[in-house]
């Protein structure tokens, strides 16, 4: 976890989560699962008792993570094409897991890495020649300058 997130605090109960002493604002959650035949439906039970203003989505490695349903990728890299007037042909984006797939789908240039999930490789067009340890986002990007 910690090579992929700078500060990590364990919580063993969301329900007293404010007695946590965190004060930063909560942007997203990651709830991970322990290798398990029964996941599946973990992450079910998970996704049905949450508020509907919140999402479930997963990052792999069981991983999930909870945020705001209108907060994602996609609507991150749209206030930053506003800002900067880029047009969606003009992005190219690259994905494995489901929480990347709104971003995937903005752009004719989304591209699936060649390690990642079967839903992200059918709603992308391209996909990468190699996986993320063997420099697939760049290999791309090469063949694109």
């Amino acid at each position: 976890m910690h090579k992929f997130y700078k500060e990590i605090r364990l919580v063993k109960n969301l329900r007293n989560f404010t007695q946590t002493g965190i004060t930063d604002p909560i942007v997203k959650i990651a709830v991970s699962f322990a290798d398990s035949a029964d996941l599946p439906s973990k992450i079910q039970n998970l996704r049905q008792k949450l508020d509907p203003q919140l999402t479930s989505l997963s990052s792999g490695f069981n991983t999930e993570l909870i945020g705001f349903s209108h907060v994602d990728k996609a609507s991150a890299l749209k206030l930053l094409m506003a800002n900067y007037r880029v047009a969606p042909a003009e992005l190219v984006t690259f994905g494995d897991n489901e929480n990347d797939l709104k971003m995937l789908q903005m752009t004719p240039n989304g591209y699936a890495m060649k390690s990642g999930y079967p839903i992200v490789k059918e709603v992308t067009q391209h996909q990468t020649r190699f996986d993320n340890d063997h420099d697939g986002v760049l290999d791309v990007i090469e063949s694109l300058l």
